[in-house]
């Protein structure tokens, strides 16, 4: 059995234009991937557990504190081989913002960072959300 896989944490500084100091958020994502076989092995519990992993798991990989007292989100994802649990927050710490615009998200991440987007504009019910680029757009 192979072990089960977890991706790095996602996270994806946004700001809320027209753009006030409170207006930043951070989506904090975390993606548990488990085999069949380790699904296998858990039985009819299997999608609880992959579930419980990512929601666990994403304060300590977020590096977020406030992410363990957030509701999280969760979608688990089917595929041939497995399956995978998504956990995301939205989070209003301006210093988990900040540390966010450090991120240089590589190509495969952009997407993922539009999704989080999306899902945090219908969460907020708001329009104008934007990805934070830059530590430059903290202070405009």
């Amino acid at each position: 059995m192979s072990a089960p896989a977890a991706t790095p944490a996602l996270n994806v500084p946004l700001i809320l234009v027209p753009g006030q100091p409170s207006s930043f958020y951070t989506v904090h994502i975390h993606r548990v991937r488990w085999d069949d076989a380790k699904l296998k092995e858990l039985g009819s519990r299997s999608m609880v557990a992959l579930q419980d992993a990512a929601r666990e798991d994403l304060p300590r990989v977020s590096g977020c504190i406030s992410a363990e007292l957030m509701d999280v989100d969760l979608a688990v994802i089917h595929h041939p081989d497995g399956a995978t649990a998504v956990a995301r927050v939205l989070c209003e710490s301006e210093s988990c913002t900040l540390a966010a615009t450090r991120h240089q998200r590589d190509a495969g991440e952009e997407s993922a960072a539009e999704s989080a987007r999306d899902w945090a504009a219908e969460k907020l019910g708001a329009r104008h959300l934007q990805i934070l680029r830059s530590c430059d757009e903290l202070s405009a």
